[in-house]
């Protein structure tokens, strides 16, 4: 298909990229500690397998990213089957009708595995492997809740029918419209849930034109609508949302490098993805990618060159075994930011153990009064 006329801009393209893998990461770390479906395969045998799938891709048929790439929605909201890893990640921050604050994240994340069978692992012959998390904070009841799932059967994704999903769990969108609204429909912990979130910005895309290991995009501003719990604890919402889709090679997880995120919505409409670049061990100098994005779609690009984002000292979390900073400083292009948490027991000790949850903005934005809600998804700081 032609590329849609869909209005786009493009960031950066080591910003996404941080994105997706990170986020692939927790594909083979859940796969490495959560197995689930299919014929049982012993931890030893289950870690051998997904390590060859690692360390050997052109084996199992997936070869680089051709180049040439330009973003074609809605084409490009569903899967790409020619890439080894794909992820479809969004952020909601919410209020009901009494003015309470919400979060909600859910990820979905494919592994493509091909030519796999074989007599000795004959439990593994399938296509793909597949994870997903959902998590939703409630500032009111100062409470947050996370399911992680990770399965060999029960996900997919449908390009024509415009779904990709994993049990109950789905994403799905209008294959015939490029900026109709995308659905999402979930639980967690029993909790069902329903939004319906409606494009006001251009997508910013990343990673085309040359062949590369990545590429994808982004829908910032998103409009939320929708309903959370069920009965007389049904609660209607509305908000702001942030959605990305990246696809490509997969990076082996862990290492020596981690990765800090913030993902902030303001009230003048204003979006603000920051990443932050930083060695576990403490050494050396964290780096800062980011992009301020306003209103009417108009991108900034941000780096250590014309933004700083300072950490406060790392704390411990209830239920962690890390430290973790929550608190943080954004100074630059013309913002003065204090970001907090919500409340501090956002935790959760998926397959790669997160603190990942709602916090709030305050602060000065050229010159005025600003506020804002967002998210913080970020790795132990240091052991307690």
């Amino acid at each position: 298909m032609v590329p849609s006329a869909v209005p786009q801009r493009r960031i950066r393209f080591g910003l996404l990229l941080v994105v997706a893998t990170s986020v692939a990461a927790l594909v083979v770390l859940g796969l490495l500690q959560a197995p689930s479906g299919g014929t049982a395969v012993s931890a030893p045998e289950q870690t051998d397998v997904v390590t060859r799938l690692i360390e050997d891709e052109t084996a199992h048929g997936f070869e680089p990213l051709a180049a040439g790439w330009a973003l074609s929605l809605p084409d490009d909201h569903g899967g790409h089957d020619d890439a080894r890893m794909e992820t479809w990640a969004l952020s909601a921050h919410l209020r009901d009708k009494a003015g309470n604050t919400l979060g909600i994240q859910i990820s979905l994340s494919r592994l493509g595995v091909r030519n796999l069978a074989s007599t000795e692992h004959a439990g593994w012959a399938f296509g793909d492997l597949h994870r997903a998390h959902v998590v939703f904070s409630d500032d009111a009841a100062q409470t947050a809740m996370g399911e992680e799932r990770v399965g060999r059967r029960g996900g997919g994704h449908d390009n024509a029918e415009g779904q990709v999903w994993l049990d109950d769990w789905s994403l799905s969108f209008d294959p015939t419209a490029a900026r109709a609204p995308i659905s999402l429909t979930a639980s967690v912990e029993g909790v069902p849930l329903q939004l319906t979130l409606s494009p006001t910005k251009p997508a910013l895309s990343a990673g085309g034109g040359e062949a590369g290991p990545a590429r994808g995009y982004s829908l910032p501003g998103l409009e939320v609508t929708g309903w959370i719990g069920a009965g007389t604890d049904r609660r209607e919402v509305t908000g702001q949302g942030w959605f990305d889709h990246a696809w490509g090679e997969l990076p082996v997880p862990g290492g020596p490098v981690t990765y800090d995120r913030l993902l902030l919505q303001l009230a003048d409409g204003t979006d603000l993805t920051l990443l932050r670049t930083r060695r576990v061990d403490g050494r050396g100098v964290a780096t800062v990618d980011g992009a301020l994005i306003d209103a009417t779609g108009d991108v900034r690009t941000l780096s250590d060159d014309t933004l700083t984002l300072e950490a406060a000292p790392a704390s411990p979390v209830n239920g962690a075994d890390g430290n973790f900073v929550l608190n943080w400083t954004i100074r630059g292009a013309g913002l003065d930011l204090q970001v907090e948490p919500a409340f501090p027991e956002q935790f959760f000790a998926f397959a790669q153990p997160l603190w990942s949850g709602l916090v709030t903005v305050e602060g000065m934005k050229d010159g005025a009064p600003i506020s804002g809600l967002g998210t913080l998804q970020t790795a132990a700081a240091e052991q307690p």
